[in-house]
């Protein structure tokens, strides 16, 4: 178990079988599962005082045997430009993360984060500087698109795993909140509409292929520089697994159900291989981790420390 999770179960990670499995062992009707399911993670209620259609006794159940994620909003930075919005939240146990709302065209999309802290050691990003303190839940990851969606009064139509943490290496709760976010009695939120970014753990990114989520990895890796071999230098599990080279080169296509030959291989350009999986690699500015000012960069380079280029909002 993960440090600082309370021993009781926190009933927003629950899936709804496994939240009727709870019910029914606590005696009560199959139903009262969907009416809960639906006060978390469609009418989004903040705790289970506010679940008018159960019984005082039940919430108070729930409340003895349950605990329920709800994150604190400690800060708000908004951009000038743009009207984009990064949320400073404190979790149960006193760790904070961030989040990140943007207006597109399109829609709205929330980038979050699924881990206290990395222990990746990836050279180009601050977020691992103090190692990994622990998971988030499932609940705590879905909730980060929850507080948004009240706090903006908008609704969420793309997420993107892609703040702070190493998504792949909390395999088992990021399958859950996949599952749960694009669940139809939820939010339902398209499984395209879904982004995973990893630095290339491999056995991890066919997992995801082979766990029939919807999803074809390797999802979303390329964040820090479009050279593959450049960007490989700077991530420590190209070392460990051959990481973005084995992935575009010598992959076989059974090893991505669903992918088709040559699926993908034109953001790449021709001759990378016949059996890529679709991905995208935008090009960010690599720069040390530094105490030197990440001004006037254009965006806030990957190397740069959380609490640098704060002047860009308000």
């Amino acid at each position: 178990m993960d440090k600082g999770i309370s021993k009781r179960i926190d009933i927003k990670s629950l899936t709804l079988p496994e939240l009727t499995a709870e019910m029914t062992s606590m005696g009560e009707k199959a139903f009262r599962a969907r009416q809960l399911y639906e006060w978390m993670h469609v009418k989004l209620a903040r705790d289970f005082e506010g679940m008018t259609n159960l019984s005082k006794a039940l919430r108070e159940e729930c409340r003895q045997r349950f605990t329920y994620t709800a994150l604190q909003t400690v800060r708000v930075l908004e951009s000038k430009i743009d009207g984009t919005k990064k949320f400073l939240f404190e979790l149960s146990d006193g760790n904070l993360v961030e989040s990140v709302w943007m207006r597109y065209k399109h829609g709205n999309s929330v980038c979050i984060s699924s881990q206290v802290g990395c222990r990746m050691g990836c050279a180009f990003c601050a977020s691992g500087i103090e190692g990994l303190e622990r998971n988030l839940t499932p609940g705590e990851m879905l909730d980060q698109v929850y507080a948004i969606t009240l706090a903006t009064g908008e609704r969420v139509s793309n997420v993107v795993v892609m703040g702070t943490g190493e998504p792949l290496d909390n395999y088992n709760n990021l399958l859950t909140f996949i599952r749960m976010l694009t669940d139809e009695d939820g939010l339902h939120i398209s499984q395209r509409n879904v982004t995973v970014s990893t630095c290339g753990l491999v056995p991890q990114m066919k997992l995801l292929a082979a766990d029939h989520t919807g999803i074809v990895p390797p999802c979303h890796h390329g964040r820090e520089a479009a050279d593959i071999d450049a960007r490989g230098e700077a991530v420590f599990h190209r070392r460990a697994h051959g990481g973005l080279r084995l992935l575009f080169s010598g992959d076989r296509q059974a090893d991505y159900p669903g992918v088709q030959p040559g699926q993908g291989r034109e953001r790449f350009g021709a001759g990378r291989g016949a059996a890529l999986p679709p991905c995208e690699a935008p090009a960010l500015p690599y720069q040390p981790d530094s105490d030197e000012s990440c001004e006037g960069a254009g965006v806030l380079p990957a190397g740069c420390r959380q609490d640098q280029g704060v002047s860009k909002y308000t």
